[in-house]
Parts: structure tokens; C-alpha cells; sequence
């Protein structure tokens, strides 16, 4: 506990207890035929394994049966077991475990909102993504601009032209940064390369500070002369890639409705055979994940092609929820059906299995699953104090902003209808300012009594409707994630049971 925390007598323990339980939330592993119960406390993100007779304290949901107040400690005679009350005060003393207090969660302060316009006016965005161009060659069938999602743009023509660009570089540049990270999104940026080649001789004629360069492509039309250009400039390429051909050509077609595996397929291994040291330090691949699942298969496609793929190359993606109606337009259920449970549930045995025998799995069921376990595995142990923040959401304009072919900005390419900025004008920090206001406000409401607090992850984009935070969709993203992180939870323990140095190679992984 901190040394400035006061500790309770046992008397006063006791009747705070009563009023205030503390968050907690039960876990049971399937190790033995009634399974080995541990808890996780919310205060000190600890995971005790129980005895009794804490383990014959009661497993009732909180308040008003809400699973997000965790677990109430209640044995079943009532609050008159001097045991169990001993046990928890005894815990509560030694560690600060069960704790009887609600957190004040404050994710911005107008101390840190201060800050945060401090340090935008000083440093501005760690990453500029430039929207190079809105179209493209491709009409994958789940992508964000095909018109299933109302809030976000459709597919268009418009381009950002190179006096757009070189202003938006200037406004850039003219912060004082140690180094610069330029990204170039689309559409497919590759139809407009030789414009992206202008701006980055450009770029390099106004700074002689080191200059960082990604770029998002579906593969397509990669050929010997853009690929010399990037190894040239030390240019990062991410492939969209989604696995075999009956995984990857289902939703990534052409205008024609033709897949578009063979010829991405062929470039990435022309690619590896021509440019291997390039290619191990400089080409990741992003991968969509849409239903019907079939992880079976593109975990075999990943481990046949083991040479193209290697750990930290593949990055998950989900596909992009509500609101929507991408589900209709690939036919496919709205809510995961028994198959693809089934199918999920495989790869985490898989996984598991893989962990406790090798300390480690294949680059696909780890980006996966593995980061979820990894996350328990490194979470911060130390005890909160009555106010915290939440967590995972990003500071607009600071790690990223998105400069559409308008100029317009945003806090990132995928939040395309509230901008903070415009070039010429630069980042509206009124805006900004009102933005972490209203989202700290939201939170702070719903988050103050949720076991969860420390593990979850919260995006901007995940809980909003247009340019609204709304109510709906964040209780369906904290069900969803309490859910996940229960499961994560129990996982982790009942593999720690059979091989406790199964996350060794965890232990050097920083997370981002």
C-alpha cells in the first residue's frame, strides 16, 4: 500500500465492507474436476489463489446484478463469518488487496489538459497520415468507405494534391521534434506514388533530422521500381493479407468481384526472394479477421510460408463494428454463431498448448491471441489510489493525426467526421480540449465501478455513433470486453498451473 494510505482499524474495516464491497471478480479453472479458484482485485491488479474461507465466500454478481461491480465477497451465513472477514483484513493490511473503496476516475484533468495543449503546441503529432488518395483499385467487400458504415465516407476520386501536401509537411516540420513519422493511407496510395516520391524529396530538402516513412497498400500493384524507391528511403510497407486464397479472396475483390490472393500472394514472395534484408525489417502484413472463421486455415497458410512470416509481422484487425451494416452486405450474422465460438476456441487451445509445451506459439495464433495474455501478464501491480484513469484511449492529435485530401485534420484515419484542425490553421485546441472533457465526463460515470478498470482497453472509434459518444455501443464493448478479459484471466492462471515459466519470453516484451 502507499505510505501515505491510511489503513482502517479492523471495526472500521468491517463496517465500510458492508457499505462499500470491494471490486473483485472470481475465476475458476477447469485444472481439476470442481476447478482451483483465484480472484482478481481490482486495487492491487493482483491474482490470488484462494483458500477457505474466502473460497466459500458467495459468488453473487453486484449492485442490482451488474457483473461490471465484479463479485461480492458475502459468505453464505452473512456478514457475521469472523474468518473470511479476518482473511480479507488480514490481506487488506498486508497488501491493500480488498480494498472497500470506488475510484474517482478522472481520464483527463484539466491539469492533464493543460499539459496535453502544452505539449501539442511544443511537439505536435508523433505520426502526420497523409491521405494520399480515396481511390482505389480494389472494392474489398468489408472496407470501411463501401458504404455499409453511415458515418464514414464512400469511395471516391479525390486526391490530395501536392501543394495540399508540401503545406501540410511544412506545419509539420515546424514543430521541434527529435525525428518525424510521415504515413500515406488511402484509397491505394500507390496510384498516386509518384506525388508521394515529390513530397518525401520535398520533406528531406526542409529537415536534416531522421524522417520515418510507413505506408498502408493492398499489394497490388507493387513492382521493381516503387520497391527500389522504398528501400532507397527506408520505407515501411504494411500488405493487406488475410490469409490462403479461400480465406483472403472471400471479401478482397476487385470492381469485377475477382480475387485478389494470386497476385498480392505472388508480389510478397517476389518480394522476399529479391530484397530479403529489406523485406525481414521493413514489410508487416495486416490482417482481417471476419466471419465465418477459419483460423485453422490461415494458421496452417502461416506456418507453410513460414519464411514470409515471423513474429511481429502480423497485425490483427477485427472487423470494424456497428454502427453498420456490413454484416447484411457480406451476409454473414450480425453476433458470432456456434461455428465460429467453436472455431475460436480451438485456436485457443491451440495456443495455450503451444505456450505450455514451447513457451511460445506461431506468428499467427500469437498476434491473435497472444497479446491479451501478454497484457495480464505485464499489467501494472501496483495499488490505485481513490482517483485513476482509464485506459487505451488515444490523445487527439498527439499520436497520431490524419490530414484528409482537404486538409482537414483528424485525430486518425479511422475517425473521419469530428476534426480538431485544418492546415493552414493547425490543431483546434478548444476542440481537442472539449473533446477529452466530455470523453472523461462519459467514462468517468460508467468506469468508477467496474472490476475491470485496469485491464480494459478503450478506443474513441470503438464507442461512438458519428461524432457522439453513445451509450449503447460502450455498453456493448464493456460486456464484450469484461467477457474477454474473464476468459484471459482464467487462462492465464490454468497455464501458469502447468508451466509457470510459460511466459518467460513475455518478460523482455515491452508493450506499446
Amino acid at each position: 500500500m502507499h505510505a501515505s494510505q491510511h489503513i482502517l482499524s479492523y471495526p472500521a474495516y468491517v463496517a465500510k465492507l458492508r457499505q462499500t464491497p470491494p471490486l473483485v471478480k472470481r475465476l475458476r479453472t477447469p485444472s481439476t474436476p470442481n476447478g482451483r479458484p483465484y480472484i482478481y482485485d481490482t486495487g492491487t491488479n493482483k491474482i490470488l489463489l484462494l483458500d477457505s474461507p474466502l473460497d466459500e465466500s458467495a459468488s453473487a454478481d453486484g449492485p442490482a446484478g451488474d457483473p461490471k461491480h465484479g463479485d461480492l465477497l458475502v459468505p453464505a451465513g452473512g456478514w457475521q463469518n469472523d474468518g473470511l472477514l479476518a482473511e480479507l483484513y488480514d490481506a487488506y493490511r498486508s497488501f491493500g488487496a480488498f480494498d472497500p473503496v470506488r475510484y474517482d476516475v478522472v481520464t483527463f484533468s484539466e491539469a492533464e489538459i493543460d499539459r496535453v495543449r502544452h505539449v501539442l503546441r511544443q511537439s505536435g503529432p508523433d505520426l502526420l497520415i497523409l491521405n494520399a488518395t480515396e481511390a482505389c483499385n480494389l472494392r474489398c467487400r468489408y472496407c470501411s468507405f463501401s458504404g455499409a458504415y453511415p458515418h464514414n465516407r464512400r469511395h471516391g476520386t479525390r486526391s490530395m494534391t501536392l501543394a495540399m501536401a508540401k503545406k501540410a509537411a511544412d506545419w509539420y516540420l515546424s514543430f521541434d521534434r527529435p525525428k518525424y513519422g510521415f504515413a500515406f493511407y488511402g484509397g491505394e496510395p500507390l496510384l498516386v506514388r509518384d506525388r508521394i516520391a515529390q513530397l518525401l524529396q520535398y520533406i528531406k530538402q526542409q529537415t536534416d533530422r531522421p524522417v520515418s516513412v510507413n505506408m498502408t497498400t493492398n499489394g497490388t500493384l507493387l513492382d521493381a521500381a516503387f520497391v527500389d524507391w522504398c528501400v532507397a528511403h527506408d520505407v515501411v510497407l504494411t500488405i493487406s493479407l488475410d490469409g490462403p486464397q479461400t480465406v483472403h479472396d472471400r471479401y478482397r475483390v476487385t470492381a469485377g468481384n475477382d480475387g485478389t490472393f494470386s497476385t498480392v500472394f505472388q508480389r510478397v514472395r517476389w518480394l522476399q526472394e529479391n530484397y530479403p534484408e529489406w523485406y525481414r525489417d521493413h514489410v508487416l502484413f495486416n490482417m482481417v479477421v471476419a466471419p465465418p472463421f477459419r483460423f485453422a486455415e490461415i494458421h496452417a497458410f502461416i506456418t507453410e510460408n513460414a519464411a514470409l512470416f515471423s513474429r511481429g509481422k502480423l497485425q490483427i484487425a477485427p472487423l470494424a463494428g456497428d454502427p453498420s451494416a456490413v454484416h447484411a452486405a457480406l451476409g454473414i450474422p450480425s453476433v458470432p454463431t456456434a461455428d465460429d465460438r467453436a472455431e475460436m476456441g480451438r485456436a485457443m487451445c491451440h495456443f495455450d498448448a503451444d505456450l505450455r509445451r514451447a513457451g511460445g506459439s506461431g506468428p499467427f495464433l500469437h498476434a491473435l491471441i497472444g497479446d491479451g495474455l501478454l497484457a495480464i501478464h505485464k499489467r501494472d501491480s501496483r495499488k490505485l489510489g481513490a482517483r485513476t484513469p482509464s485506459h487505451g484511449q488515444c490523445i487527439p492529435g498527439q499520436r497520431k493525426c490524419f490530414v484528409d485530401t482537404d486538409g482537414q485534420l483528424y485525430m486518425c484515419e479511422k475517425v473521419q467526421n469530428r476534426a480538431i484542425g485544418r492546415i493552414g490553421a493547425g490543431l483546434d485546441e478548444d476542440e481537442i480540449a472539449a473533446f477529452l472533457r466530455d470523453y472523461s465526463t462519459f467514462l468517468g460515470e460508467h468506469c468508477r465501478n467496474c472490476w475491470a478498470i485496469r485491464l480494459c482497453q478503450k478506443c474513441f472509434n470503438s464507442i461512438r455513433d458519428g461524432d457522439r459518444l453513445s451509450e449503447a455501443r460502450l455498453g456493448d464493448v464493456c460486456r464484450g470486453m469484461r467477457r474477454g478479459l474473464v476468459d484471459k484471466l482464467t487462462r492465464y492462471c490454468a497455464i501458469r498451473e502447468q508451466t509457470d515459466e510459460a511466459f518467460r519470453w513475455a518478460d523482455d516484451v515491452e508493450l506499446q
